[in-house]
């Protein structure tokens, strides 16, 4: 294991209310990550990659990092090396996940391909190539037996994760979409892009998809909570939207400021992160309805975030990825301002 895991027992009230930027948030802006990692460029003279997908691995050490310049990279945090540069992919790769047993690692982008590799020696296992348009998001079901694709079309595709088969296409809300999640049983999926609406299919019962207006613009990311009881949607309107997703009715809402959200996990079940056009990281308290710490450093929009067992990874477009303590309030205020680049 990377880390131990902890469990999240609180529920979140179902009243209604808004959560602001508070000063609490503000004190804790000196926040600094325990490591620092300069991702480097494929050769001396290219720029590095802009950071679009993130993927901590379960059970396991490694993360892996998608990006523009074609080029999924593979670190070891335990080791603190770079292991592997999968350089398959022959155009701007937006998403990178690792299956739930952390064995297989799926990699998709613009070039429409995508490819199902093992991370610990890089050899590609199978690949796809049968997506008729970019992909911007990949997800596996929690079994990993499905896996989820969506993109620039009016389709959400799903995989048999083994054989590469399909399993069956389904019609989105419209035809840019940004974020996919199953939940934590398998049983639904959830898909939103740019007009704002939330869609869920029942993969169990079939039949029509239940759906909402959630957002103003354009959704970027959907959680479903580790419970599976709460629905969140994170979109360019700023705001973050927790949802009784069985009713289709919203919880509440979080408005990030001046922030245009891209980046959206959940940290247990009373926890968000949430990353966006600022620059920085904020971490959501679902109970106090408030942000908790609000963690300064990235120099570009924070477009990735992925959390594993009190760790929380992000990444921007400043070229850089940022991993974040969040165990011990204690540890962290010990963390000197000067952290060591992991290259």
């Amino acid at each position: 294991m990377l880390l131990s895991r902890r469990s999240w027992l609180l529920a979140v009230s179902a009243l209604g209310g808004h959560a602001y930027l508070s000063a609490k948030a503000n004190e804790l802006a000196g926040s600094v990550p325990n490591r620092v990692i300069e991702v480097p460029s494929v050769r001396d003279d290219d720029k590095p990659p802009v950071i679009t997908g993130l993927s901590l691995q379960p059970h396991g050490s490694l993360l892996a990092a998608a990006g523009d310049d074609h080029v999924v990279r593979v670190w070891n945090l335990e080791e603190g090396k770079l292991i592997q540069k999968l350089a398959d992919h022959t155009d701007w790769v937006r998403t990178a996940v690792f299956s739930p047993d952390g064995k297989l690692l799926a990699t998709s982008g613009n070039d429409r391909h995508i490819i199902f590799w093992d991370p610990e020696t890089g050899r590609i296992e199978r690949r796809l190539t049968t997506h008729p348009q970019a992909v911007a998001l990949l997800g596996f079901s929690k079994s990993g037996h499905r896996l989820a694709a969506a993109g620039f079309e009016g389709k959400l595709r799903t995989y048999d994760s083994a054989s590469g088969e399909s399993l069956g296409t389904f019609d989105c809300a419209c035809d840019d979409m940004r974020a996919i999640d199953f939940s934590p049983d398998g049983k639904l999926l959830a898909a939103g892009g740019r007009n704002g609406k939330i869609r869920i299919w029942n993969l169990v019962k079939g039949g029509q998809p239940q759906e909402f207006a959630a957002h103003k613009q354009r959704i970027r990311s959907i959680q479903f909570s580790p419970s599976g009881q709460l629905l969140a949607s994170a979109a360019e309107d700023r705001t973050i939207r927790v949802w009784n997703w069985e009713e289709g009715s919203e919880l509440f809402t979080l408005q990030s400021g001046p922030a245009k959200l891209m980046s959206l996990v959940f940290c247990g079940e009373q926890r968000l992160a949430s990353g966006g056009s600022d620059n920085d990281v904020r971490i959501w308290d679902l109970g106090a309805r408030e942000v908790e710490r609000r963690m300064a450093g990235h120099t570009g929009s924070v477009s990735a975030l992925d959390y594993r067992d009190g760790i929380l990874v992000s990444g921007s477009f400043d070229t850089t990825i940022r991993v974040w303590d969040l165990r011990n309030e204690a540890k962290r205020a010990e963390v000197p301002s000067a952290t060591k680049p992991l290259r």
